[in-house]
Formats: structure tokens, sequence, C-alpha cells
């Protein structure tokens, strides 16, 4: 039924003009690629599907989420079925003529249409779920907009959360209404930052080994661990679903709530906040808190891994917010000895910084009274596209909303705003990449020499370049389109214009 009406449309229109068989040609074909590609290894045609993405290179790679195309699908189908429908009552209606006929059709095709979209009336659209697997259904219990508005109301939407248990590859189930068994939602549903497992950061095995020791009953400071982290709530979930996780491939859930809640109420420095229905918050003291951006003066060269750099953070060698960890596995030769060098001749002093969140690829820093080098702390995954830039222009903050007394660190009222005008960091030079190094595990920092710079006060944009190519394809397409529709209306205006003009054989 689903190809049926297109091709139909498309026999019926076949006999028309050839700009009208070209167009829906191409609405016919975009639907039968889209409907193809949408099933993947397993789609309409059977073997031959599997057997084409068997043979063509890297096809499974690029489309191994085919759902992806079902707005093309819908798209595509959307003007074959309008134009089918009506090309089949039109026929009909003018070949015989009879006024029952139509009535008749129109039942028929909206019954059909009733019909088809009944399940989604009904909610058999959805899996409703067995013994162990959720439903597909989702009701989101009330207590989350509770903590949204909680957070919100404590001026607390920037502070990190750790959630427990914690999920290993996005993963997630609760025992919701339906259930859940999904992506982890908790950082939509309470509109924050909530770490979450992610294989393709260079830093990502810090928030899972965390968990990991959670889970076997660390003794040490959990505290100290979570601060690299910059988690201000650890988050108990007494609405998930433990029978479900454990099942998961590689999964380290090996207890219950009550064991994890035992383990959290014996640790010294983390204290039990608020509850919302099924969620625990548990709190970091301040003293624990790091800023997303702070100094570091003093770093330290870990040899070995996290597991080493665990031993450091807990160390009393180790102080939180004037220490940088960088692990001998993440550093390369000539950053080791970069390091070796500084840690011989550095200070303790750091700069005071304000730092402001304009959008989630950029952020400003003032830097004030800068005498000596100092690394850049920047707390989010590492990644090379990550840019600073050194500004001649002074920067001012209208308001400040939080300062933090361990690091000498102020930060300004956050924005939400895109400025495309961001595109001239595509031409502007960044503090060399060798300067950029993988710091806690996980972050970034950069290594920044006031005597270098030639002053004290000054202004560091911390950036994510591929922003600009965004604004760059976002620019192009606009004129693009721009150019598209004006061509259209020159077009028409030229036509226009000719049918205007008086014959010169009639003289009219």
């Amino acid at each position: 039924m689903e190809i049926l009406i297109p091709i139909i449309a498309c026999l019926f229109v076949f006999s028309g003009d050839r700009r009208r068989k070209v167009g829906l040609f191409f609405f016919l074909a975009l639907f039968l690629m889209a409907i193809f590609l949408q099933k993947g290894a397993k789609g309409p045609l059977g073997n031959f599907n599997l057997w084409t993405f068997e043979r063509i290179p890297y096809l499974i790679d690029i489309f191994r989420n085919p759902q992806r195309f079902g707005s093309i699908v819908a798209f595509s189908y959307a003007p074959l079925l309008g134009i089918g429908v009506y090309l089949i009552y039109d026929f009909v209606v003018k070949r015989f003529r009879r006024v029952w006929l139509s009535v008749c059709l129109l039942l028929i095709f909206s019954s059909t249409f009733v019909f088809y979209s009944l399940p989604f009336w009904t909610g058999e659209l959805f899996h409703p779920g067995g013994q162990v697997i959720p439903s597909e259904r989702i009701q989101i219990p009330d207590y989350y907009a509770l903590a949204r508005e909680w957070l919100h109301r404590e001026g607390e939407e920037m502070a990190r959360i750790y959630p427990l248990p914690f999920p290993e590859r996005y993963h997630m189930a609760f025992k919701w209404k339906h259930g859940y068994a999904e992506m982890n939602p908790v950082a939509y549903l309470l509109d924050t930052s909530v770490i979450a497992y992610n294989d393709n950061s260079p830093g990502y095995k810090v928030p899972l080994l965390i968990g990991q020791k959670i889970e076997e009953g660390y003794n040490g400071d959990l505290a100290r661990l979570l601060s690299l982290l910059q988690v201000k709530y650890l988050l108990l979930h007494r609405d998930a679903y433990w029978e479900y996780l454990k099942m998961q491939p590689n999964s380290f859930f090996g207890e219950s709530e009550e064991r994890i809640e035992s383990f959290l109420d014996g640790q010294e420095n983390i204290h039990f906040q608020r509850s919302f229905g099924l969620l625990d918050f548990y709190k970091i003291p301040d003293q624990y808190f790091l800023p997303r951006i702070y100094p570091a003066a003093k770093p330290i060269l870990v040899n070995g891994s996290i597991d080493e750099m665990f031993e450091a953070v807990t160390s009393d060698n180790f102080t939180i917010g004037n220490n940088a960890l960088f692990l001998s596995n993440q550093t390369s030769k000539s950053q080791r000895e970069f390091l070796e060098k500084y840690m011989r001749v550095g200070t303790n002093y750091s700069p005071t910084i304000t730092f402001q969140k304009i959008n989630p690829t950029r952020y400003v820093v003032r830097v004030d009274n800068a005498t000596s080098p100092f690394f850049l702390v920047f707390s989010e995954s590492y990644h090379r596209q990550w840019k600073a830039y050194l500004e001649s222009k002074p920067l001012e903050f209208n308001e400040i909303i939080a300062e933090y007394s361990n690091t000498g660190v102020r930060e300004a009222r956050h924005e939400m705003r895109f400025t495309p005008g961001d595109i001239s960091y595509l031409f502007k030079k960044p503090i060399s990449e060798d300067r950029h190094f993988l710091v806690n595990g996980y972050a970034n920092a950069w290594y920044i020499d006031p005597k270098e710079i030639g002053k004290e006060n000054f202004t560091v944009t911390l950036y994510f370049r591929p922003q600009s190519y965004f604004y760059m394809g976002l620019i192009i397409s606009g004129l693009t389109f721009l150019g598209c529709a004006g061509y259209l209306v020159y077009g028409w205006r030229k036509r226009r214009c000719r049918t205007r003009e008086p014959n010169s054989l009639t003289g009219s």
C-alpha cells in the first residue's frame, strides 16, 4: 500500500508534460532510495539488501543508524501520496460522473488513513514490554521537574552531576510507569550538565573508573576524585532498574541502591542534600568544587595512568585548585621535557581570572595580575580543536554570579548567544598547539607566559574551531537560497514581461 499509491501517481503523471514527469520521478526515486537505506541490511528487498551492504565498502559504517532516513521517506512520500490520491479521485469522478461514487472514494481514503494511524491512537505502535525489557512508552515522573526547578532556583543549573548508578556506554534503565531503557536522559530532564561515559573522548576512563571504585566500595577520599571532574552533586537514582542493568554486556553493576546509599553515607566529605521522589542529591563541599576554568601554577607529572593519578590526587602533596595533573602516557616526549623544565623553575603563584560562558563553543577569560607562567585549565573533554586566542581588547563583565575562594576565580553570568562573527577566528592565530595539554586525565590546559604576551592583564578566548565551519556553511546555504530565490523571481518577471509585449504581426 505504501508503494502502490506513489507508483499510481507516477503512472498517471507520466502521461503529462515532461516537467511533470521529471518532478514526480525525482520524488519516487528519492522515496525508493530512502526506504532501501532506512531498512539497512534487513530491508524490503531481503537478501539483496544484505548482499549490497556486505559488498559495498564502508556502506554499513556510513548507514549504521538507518532510522535517520525516516524523515526523507516522509518528505518524499507526502507529495506522491497527495498527488496520487488526487489523480485517482479525479480520474474516477470525471469518467463515471457519479456523486455517490466520489463520496465513497472519500470515505475509503479517509477510513484507510484512520486504519493505518490506529496504532498511534491505541499505543500499539510501541513495544509493550516484557518481563525484563521495559516498554517503549515513556512517562517521566514529576519529581524530575521538581528537581530541575530546585537546581535553577539555587543557581546550580551549570553544576555538574555525577549519576549513580553510573551508566556505561550511555545506557540507562529506570522503573518508571512504563519503564525506560535507552540513552540516559537525565541531562535533558534536569537541564544541567551530567557526567556521561564517552568512548570518543581521550579521557573517557576517568568517570568510568570512578564509578567502578564506588561499586567496589572505595575507601579513599571520593570528593577529591570528583573534584577533577568539576562535580558538585552526586545523584542516586532509587528508580534505577538494576535487574536490567546487570544484564548488559560488560556491566559492572553488582549491587543495589541500598549498598550505594550506605557507601555515600559513610563518606566523610560527601553529605546528603535533598530528595525529590526517588532522586537523592549528595553534595560535594565547596572547598572541593572547582570552577569550569581555573589557573594552576604547579603541575604534577604522574608516571603512569589514571590509577596512579587517583593516588596523586588523594596524597598530601596535591592542592585542589593549584595543581594540574599530567599523565606520562597522555603527553608526548617534548611535552614531558617541557613540564620537567617548568617544574624546576616554576612558582606557586596563580593570577586572578574571571570567565564567562558565551555559548557551549566559546568562553572568554579575563586574566589579572599575571606575573608568572601558569596553566589555564578548561574542564571540558580534551579536543585538539579547542583553541585559545589572545584578545587585543580588554573585557568587562556586568554581573558576577560566583566566586571560588579556593582558586581565586570569579564567574560572570552566562549568556546563550551564537555569533556568526566568530567565523573570524578561522583567520586568527591561536596559542601554539604544543602549549595545549591534556590535563587531569581528560581536560584541556594551555601554558601561558605573561612575559611572552608583554602584559599582566589580558583576555583569552577559548573557542571550539569547528563552530566557525558551521557558521560558514550557514552563510553559504543562506546565500545559495537567496540566489535561487532571486533567480526564480527574475525568471518569473522575465516571462511576465514577454506576455505583455505586443504581437508585431497583429499589432496588438
